[in-house]
């Protein structure tokens, strides 16, 4: 009898012990369970708050919801179209526009054009022209100089300059430097090319001898290019010297006559470069001097619509949109 209550005792003993371990091992494996999943859980939690996709992804996922503003080109950018797209941005306390995304990068254009100063840096940068005794009107010069080489002229010098430094430092340290191209048409052939072919030849080693092809900087003047991809699909095999009552563009909403310098100089002389012209909606394409004389402008300066100089840039690709609906009232806000 007592040996049966011993061995009674002993396996009571044992099952406590065996209860006890049970205990301790469920306990363990609750334990690194709820570590676990916790660990999991801010994981999937730190996955979920990602950084908000740069600027550049923002207007590609509208490219579906806004098919009457936003199409992907025939070079596979992206970019806004028609006579007043949702395109607003603010930008150095200023209304620019966006262009759209070229090379995975956001390029905008300030929306009104630069006031004519006379010196930047202490340099000389405009020259007045007259048109005989009507009137006379101060214009900022391509080049001071009379050549067609960007990487020299006055407006290249002014942009990255003086008007580089006045831009407020927020909004400075979100300006890209980019490679901009200068590859350009001829005299005898710079009406007659489509959107598509002044995109290649603005990025081809067509240049006057001694020019160069490209330059990386801050800050430049749009491409021929921008204004014929503006107007929108429809317009894709249209010819330059079409584009005057026929090519609708936000870039041409000006409210009184305008030129506006472009950054693409011709290929076959030493000291010509092209401005659009524009009155009312449509724009035209001219050549000028990159230092216009009054001769060569009198029924411009009579109009009072000289070239103004109008600067576009790149945005940095960690810049973001982070409200606002594009509209003019309610711009793209930036950070």
């Amino acid at each position: 009898m007592r040996k049966r209550r011993l061995t009674s005792r002993r396996k009571q003993k044992r099952a406590k012990t065996l209860i006890i371990i049970s205990t301790i091992c469920l306990t363990f494996v609750m334990t690194v369970t709820y570590a676990s999943f916790h660990q999991n859980l801010n994981i999937s939690e730190t996955s979920t708050i990602t950084k908000k996709p740069g600027a550049a992804s923002t207007i590609k996922d509208m490219v579906s919801t806004k098919p009457n503003e936003l199409y992907i080109d025939n070079n596979g950018d992206v970019r806004y179209y028609g006579e007043n797209p949702n395109n607003y941005v603010t930008f150095n306390n200023e209304l620019w526009r966006i262009i759209g995304v070229l090379n995975n990068k956001v390029k905008i254009v300030k929306k009104q054009r630069l006031p004519v100063i006379l010196t930047a840096s202490g340099e000389t940068i405009a020259s007045e022209v007259c048109y005989y005794d009507y009137s006379c009107i101060d214009m900022i010069q391509w080049d001071m100089n009379g050549t067609n080489n960007w990487n020299n002229s006055t407006i290249k010098r002014y942009l990255n300059g003086a008007y580089y430094n006045s831009i407020d430092t927020n909004s400075r340290n979100m300006i890209a430097q980019e490679t901009w191209y200068l590859g350009g048409p001829t005299t005898s052939n710079y009406n007659d090319l489509t959107a598509s072919e002044y995109y290649v030849i603005e990025r081809s080693n067509n240049a006057y001898p001694g020019n160069p092809t490209f330059i990386i900087q801050n800050i430049g003047l749009l491409y021929v290019s921008d204004y014929l991809y503006s107007g929108g699909q429809e317009y894709l095999n249209m010819k330059a010297g079409n584009m005057e009552d026929h090519l609708l563009s936000y870039l041409t909403q000006y409210t009184t006559a305008v030129y506006t310098w472009i950054l693409t100089p011709l290929a076959d002389v030493s000291n010509n470069a092209l401005a659009t012209y524009t009155e009312g909606v449509s724009p035209s394409l001219s050549k000028f001097t990159t230092k216009a004389t009054s001769d060569e402008l009198w029924r411009a300066v009579k109009n009072g619509a000289i070239p103004y100089v109008v600067p576009a840039l790149y945005l940095k690709e960690n810049v973001e949109i982070i409200s606002g609906s594009g509209s003019q009232s309610d711009p793209f806000i930036l950070k």
